[in-house]
């Protein structure tokens, strides 16, 4: 079985439960076998190209470059893992191997998945086996509590078998229609996706702004941009990294809306700073 997932961090919690099989306390418990991490930030970029190419290098390398001292390793890194994991899948898919795709309410995994498809079309999508585990939205705790999901990082490792249980093998006219949707998503080419009522879509890049905008008016004339970005993606959990939400300020900052007051130290993110106000 391959484990597909797209994200380093995914990846890795689940390379701690496969080295903890034994341990997890279910005899259904999911057996991992090969993981296969595709980290390509799909929801955002231009999309028209085929497989992992210079578009989608671009598309990582604006992303970390809010991480200036470490963006050309963490580049190389993301394809190099994109680049093998892919050919691994290929090459065992060919054979026969099933996979499991992990999906959760994040724009990046839902491309993730459709684009997948898409990359497989030309092997015959009814020969696959293809099996879909998604992320419960929420979930009530022993206690009662009820906790809301929005990715796969913030299940604890030692769960990933009994998840797995929650596995859909997917009809092969299904992966049909989610390939066929990615090539109507590359036709519009749009710099960024998002899932909205349910369906995955071309949307402007101002689409995060609202919740931006939200909270930098709750901000004194000068705040920390750090402290605002943590906000936006704690409060409103839109499924996507700080990078993007990162890219709007710099916006802003062109607009006019806000000016730097301070630089952030040499290793940090570029957001780790103060910003001003501009009273239009």
């Amino acid at each position: 079985m391959l484990e597909v997932v797209f994200s380093d961090s995914v990846a890795g919690a689940m390379r701690i439960a496969f080295a903890h099989k034994n341990s997890v306390g279910s005899a259904a418990a999911a057996s991992f076998i090969n993981i296969i991490n595709l980290p390509l930030a799909l929801s955002v970029g231009t999309i028209n190209e085929a497989g992992i190419g210079p578009e989608r290098e671009k598309a990582i390398s604006l992303l970390m470059g809010t991480f200036p001292s470490m963006a050309f390793q963490a580049v190389n890194g993301i394809l190099n893992t994109a680049h093998k994991s892919y050919d691994m899948l290929v090459e065992q898919v060919q054979k026969g191997e099933p996979i499991r795709v992990w999906v959760s309410r994040e724009p990046d995994t839902v491309c993730g998945l459709y684009w997948l498809m898409e990359q497989l079309l030309p092997l015959g999508l009814e020969k696959l086996d293809v099996t879909l585990v998604e992320l419960p939205e929420w979930e009530r705790t022993p206690d009662g509590c009820i906790v809301r999901h929005t990715g796969w990082g913030e299940i604890e490792p030692y769960r990933f078998g009994k998840m797995a249980l929650l596995g859909k093998k997917l009809p092969a006219d299904y992966l049909l229609s989610l390939a066929n949707h990615w090539k109507e998503l590359q036709q519009e080419n749009a710099s960024l996706r998002a899932v909205l009522n349910g369906k995955l879509v071309s949307v402007p890049d101002s689409l995060y702004d609202i919740f931006i905008l939200r909270e930098l008016e709750k901000q004194e004339d000068e705040f920390n941009e750090a402290q605002l970005v943590g906000q936006v993606l704690g409060k409103y959990q839109l499924g996507i990294g700080d990078g993007w939400i990162a890219l709007r300020l710099e916006q802003f900052i062109r607009d006019g809306l806000l000016i730097p007051v301070t630089a952030p130290e040499p290793d940090a993110p570029v957001y780790h700073r103060i910003l001003k106000k501009i009273k239009k």
